[in-house]
């Protein structure tokens, strides 16, 4: 895992909560992963607010002809 230290919060969001908004950014990430070795063909990441079937979409362009996409 990589950790790494945002500038500004501010285009990612936060998450609301029975107690006000979350206490940390959200960032959302969608992968292309083969199944057997684990391979990760693509990755996006993006605000919170965005759901993952958009997310799924934009990761299509790196799917090839003969690719088997479960």
């Amino acid at each position: 895992m990589r950790l790494i230290a945002l500038p500004t919060p501010k285009p990612f969001g936060r998450h609301p909560t029975s107690r006000g908004r979350s206490a940390f950014p959200q960032l959302q990430g969608v992968y292309l992963v083969e199944c057997g070795t684990h391979a990760v063909f693509d990755a996006g990441f993006w605000p919170c607010s965005t759901s993952e079937r958009v997310g799924g979409f934009r990761l299509l362009r790196s799917i090839c002809r003969g690719m088997l996409v479960l």
